[in-house]
């Protein structure tokens, strides 16, 4: 599927399924949603897009909107399709309920843009890879929200100059959880107005750089794996923990700033 410029496409419960049997053969080059231009809206509403096998999904500037509610999003790949979000908006309505990139099993990368009005910013599941670079999350208060969550059989997570914001004041929610046993980069990353700004259980995660703050919490780390902070990382923290390392993790900090201001109880 193809929009062009000065469009406007409302897509409701559709599912995009590649067959394998592009061009080449083998769904090669093939492309599930291609999406060019600003100057048009895209209403995406439970639209899942799968199997696109050695294909992709590119989505090109313009505003993805869809209906808050729990369980939906504005974007699902799935099945080892490829998705390529370029300066694009995604964003909720109504209660702010519902999550904005939802992958499981492939590859998804998010150039600019912004998601927002969501309770989850970017889940990903099962295998596959994750980059995010020059955009931003803003997500709705809760003790379950969170800004990007990393699930455990992901294999890479890349996110660079990017910000993540939660609630003004007392946010409950928390900017990155990673579960997954593989590899987590973060660079240069915002993360501010939560609970928790990292919470690890499982992995190896390096910090280069960025700032935590207005949070209880800065990085907690638990289970087992590694963890790096380095190269003028900053973080200022409310509650008891600048970071928290348990279980077996290795943690080595050099060239961080790490300090509490106005401990809230």
């Amino acid at each position: 599927m193809k929009v062009g410029r000065e469009v406007t496409a409302t897509l409701t419960n559709v599912t995009i399924e590649g067959t394998g049997s592009g061009t080449s053969g083998s769904g090669e080059g093939s492309k599930g949603v291609i999406k060019e231009g600003t100057e048009m809206m895209m209403m995406m509403n439970m639209v899942t897009i799968e199997g696109v096998k050695k294909g992709k999904v590119d989505i090109n500037m313009g505003t993805i909107g869809f209906e808050s509610g729990n369980g939906n999003w504005g974007v699902k790949v799935e099945n080892g399709a490829t998705a390529n979000i370029m300066g694009a908006t995604i964003t909720g309505s109504g209660n702010g309920e519902g999550t904005g990139l939802y992958v499981v099993g492939g590859t998804a990368t998010m150039n600019g843009g912004e998601i927002s009005e969501v309770s989850e910013g970017v889940l990903m599941k099962g295998g596959g890879t994750l980059t995010m670079n020059n955009g931003s999350i803003g997500f709705k208060d809760g003790a379950e929200n969170f800004g990007i969550g990393v699930g455990k059989l992901v294999t890479n997570a890349r996110l660079t100059d990017l910000t993540i914001t939660g609630a003004s004041g007392q946010g409950k929610g928390k900017g990155v959880i990673m579960e997954s046993m593989g590899k987590m980069t973060m660079t240069n990353v915002g993360i501010s107005g939560v609970q928790t700004g990292i919470q690890v259980s499982n992995g190896n995660l390096t910090v280069n750089g960025g700032e935590i703050k207005e949070v209880q919490t800065g990085i907690s780390m638990l289970g087992s794996g590694k963890l790096v902070v380095n190269n003028g990382a900053r973080i200022t923290f409310k509650g008891d923990h600048g970071v928290k390392v348990g279980g077996t993790v290795n943690a080595t900090i050099t060239g961080a700033e790490i300090k509490g201001v106005g401990r809230e109880r």
